[in-house]
């Protein structure tokens, strides 16, 4: 019997998820000015690995809806990159 503090397995993977992409957008926002266009492709490959990983114990719409932030977050840094 699950005692009464336990979390779901999915809403533990929710969690996870959901902390990861704030991390991952904290870290895009705190180190903006440095972003290359290298950094920029490692970006996109590191939110498709986060991607697969998570859409093996959720919902392929779960994780697109959490990771929803980081292509937003993407744009705003690769036009930042543009511009310098």
């Amino acid at each position: 019997m699950r005692g009464a503090l336990t979390p779901r397995p999915g809403r533990l993977v929710d969690l996870c998820l959901e902390e990861g992409v704030a991390h991952f957008v904290a870290a895009l926002v705190t180190y903006a000015r440095n972003i290359t266009d290298a950094s920029l492709e490692a970006i996109q490959r590191d939110h498709d690995d986060i991607s697969r990983f998570f859409e093996a114990y959720c919902s392929k719409e779960r994780v697109r809806a959490r990771l929803v932030s980081l292509p937003r977050a993407l744009h705003g840094r690769s036009a930042g990159v543009m511009q310098t």
